[in-house]
């Protein structure tokens, strides 16, 4: 949870709604860990009409309905005409454009796409960046809210109804009309379920993560090789994890902190400066010596 004020930070300083998604918004993974999905999603009053006529379940395509005061280059460069007239929105078109781009200062480095997250790197820290778009879908949504139910609470339900859907620039593989086609997308409504687990589910949830956690050492220690270093020498693992827990740690601290520019005026004057040497220095040489 540590990890959701970096997408409100983000918000405050660019002109979309940035939010902390995946494994990393339900707790599951530490700052270093993989699993930070990051949602981007741009301001704007432009409005598309979806059709999931010709589309698989959980898919849709997007028409044109009405025009916004300002409409970013990204939309306005993936619009393309059908043969009656209309305007629909590319999938494809969308985010093409954003596969070249490169980082001018060398300090994020971009990794090839992986459905639709865009990967990147600084330092030690990975990221799986997502462009999205806002879905209203009462409809869908108010289906979901009238089921019977004892979990979640009322007030929840309203909650994740509220915030409504996404969509994001994935089709179905092998589709008629994969180019054009946007995947449904719940996810800051599963943010807030995952988040008001009742007492017995979290007893359940943290039982789970535990038998994980116990069974994960027994899985490495089924390599003869590593098995008896590790029983020979079980001193340096320890040492190991808990210098790696502490540093992930200052790791997160630090990188609230340069996201809210409590770095200004210093010497530290970009990302790389701050976290730079510390992945190259600390975690190279903790990984080395086990």
């Amino acid at each position: 949870m540590a990890s959701h004020p970096k997408g409100r930070h983000m918000t405050m300083q660019t002109c979309s709604t940035c939010f902390t998604t995946g494994s990393k918004a339900e707790g599951l993974t530490r700052i270093m860990e993989k699993g930070v999905d990051s949602s981007n999603v741009p301001w704007g009053t432009n409005i598309f009409r979806s059709c999931s006529r010709l589309t698989y379940p959980g898919h849709c395509i997007l028409l044109l309905e009405r025009y916004g005061i300002l409409m970013p280059d990204a939309l306005y460069n993936a619009l393309c005409d059908d043969v009656y007239g209309r305007e629909f929105l590319s999938s494809d078109l969308y985010v093409d454009p954003r596969l070249n781009i490169v980082d001018p200062r060398g300090v994020i480095v971009s990794h090839e796409r992986a459905g639709p997250s865009f990967p990147t790197s600084s330092g030690g820290f990975e990221q799986d960046l997502v462009f999205a778009l806002h879905f209203d879908c009462p409809r869908i949504l108010t289906r979901w809210a009238a089921r019977p139910r004892n979990w979640p609470s009322l007030e929840v339900v309203k909650e994740v109804v509220s915030l409504g859907a996404f969509v994001s620039y994935v089709g179905v593989k092998g589709s008629d009309y994969e180019h054009v086609e946007w995947r449904i997308c719940f996810n800051t409504g599963e943010n807030v379920v995952i988040n008001n687990l009742n007492d017995t589910q979290k007893l359940s949830w943290i039982a789970t993560i535990n038998t994980m956690m116990e069974e994960g050492p027994w899985i490495i220690l089924r390599l003869p090789k590593i098995r008896q270093a590790l029983i020979a020498h079980p001193e340096p693992l320890r040492l190991y994890s808990g210098k790696k827990i502490e540093m992930e740690m200052l790791e997160l601290i630090h990188r609230n902190r340069f996201t809210l520019g409590m770095y200004e005026g210093t010497t530290q004057t970009s990302e790389k400066d701050c976290f730079g040497g510390l992945h190259e220095d600390d975690y190279g040489r903790g990984s080395s010596n086990l």
